[in-house]
């Protein structure tokens, strides 16, 4: 899940910023997937909710699902 909020953002130093401030805002506290998920929405102004409960609060894998249509000398790439 990490890894891909990651490469969502494409943007090492935002992505090292939030760990960094992440470590420092929750130091010698006991916190909750909520309030990580918070902080992280809250820091980066991005409501990354989908993917957090995409990959926590569902039983099923996801699944990427890839179309591609050839017309003549066109492609269309749906996924």
């Amino acid at each position: 899940m990490w890894n891909t909020l990651r490469h969502i953002l494409d943007d090492d130093e935002l992505w090292f910023s939030l760990l960094r401030d992440m470590t420092k805002t929750f130091k010698y506290q006991t916190v909750d997937a909520e309030d990580i998920f918070n902080f992280v929405n809250e820091k980066i102004g991005i409501d990354f909710s989908y993917l957090f409960d995409q990959y926590l609060k569902q039983v099923n894998l996801p699944q990427l699902d890839v179309l591609l249509i050839v017309q003549g000398d066109s492609m269309k790439f749906i996924y």
